[in-house]
């Protein structure tokens, strides 16, 4: 082989390893911080017990399991309405909840330590409720009309 081939070759080499480390860190990072969204359906229909807890709030936004000492930060239209450190409660399965009487209008955020989950303002304008729960490094988001019970 050429002096020039066997530069050119190694050259390329280098290149490709390069591409396939950084794929694949880049594979491994996105896939260890996932979210996973559901919408329920927006015409449930609440049972006696649900209607009792049924709160009167536009939009209640609750921490459910797995969170351990994190700082959250909710922005309703890039402006930031909590900023807190919270703990599930395991006894009932709660870290913490917060309510607001009026939609975003733009855009709503919920900065965590290791991502930031970002809402649609249009799919949120027929619910109520946002329930979050982390278990390891992945997210549950459930979007709803229907009350969860904590106690």
């Amino acid at each position: 082989m050429k002096t020039n081939d066997l530069h050119s070759f190694l050259q390329n080499h280098y290149k490709l390893s390069y591409f396939l480390v950084f794929s694949s860190l880049s594979f491994v990072s996105c896939k260890s911080q996932s979210i996973e969204y559901v919408y329920e359906d927006r015409s449930i229909i609440l049972n006696e017990m649900e209607k009792r807890f049924d709160v009167k709030e536009r939009l209640n936004i609750f921490f459910e399991s797995g969170f351990k000492d994190e700082n959250v930060r909710i922005l309703i239209d890039s402006k930031e309405k909590y900023n807190d450190n919270i703990t599930t409660d395991n006894t009932i399965g709660l870290a913490k909840n917060y309510s607001f009487n009026e939609l975003p209008k733009k855009d709503l955020k919920i900065n965590l330590p290791e991502l930031v989950i970002n809402f649609q303002v249009e799919k949120l304008k027929d619910y109520k409720y946002i329930y979050i729960q982390k278990k390891e490094k992945k997210y549950f988001v459930l979007i709803s009309n229907k009350p969860h019970f904590y106690y």
